[in-house]
């Protein structure tokens, strides 16, 4: 990830604030999406994230929420972690992106 990634995030927060006391909202929650299958099949289809979330976030995995608000310095990202053996978990929090946000699981 490039250095000017977090010049991109900072413009980016800064207009989706603007937007949201112009429209006198508190915050914002953005989903990355939702892993589809294929029918009949245990099979995901390859998974791309909604690119309002890829706007803020350069994450294509499924399962990450944005929480911008506005009382609050720092984005958060939070990941919903399934509780299954199914799942393999692979820590995404590893580049440069990691340091504009808060990043938690749930």
């Amino acid at each position: 990830m490039k250095p000017e990634y977090l010049t991109h995030l900072k413009h980016v927060l800064a207009s989706a604030k603007e937007a949201l006391q112009k429209e006198g909202f508190d915050a914002l929650v953005i989903h990355a999406g939702t892993p589809d299958f294929y029918h009949a099949d245990d099979i995901e289809k390859t998974f791309h994230a909604i690119p309002h979330f890829k706007r803020f976030v350069p994450l294509d995995s499924p399962h990450h929420i944005l929480i911008l608000s506005l009382n609050q310095e720092t984005p958060r990202i939070i990941e919903v972690i399934p509780d299954d053996y199914w799942e393999e978990y692979n820590d995404p929090t590893q580049g440069l992106w990691k340091k504009g946000f808060e990043y938690e699981h749930a």
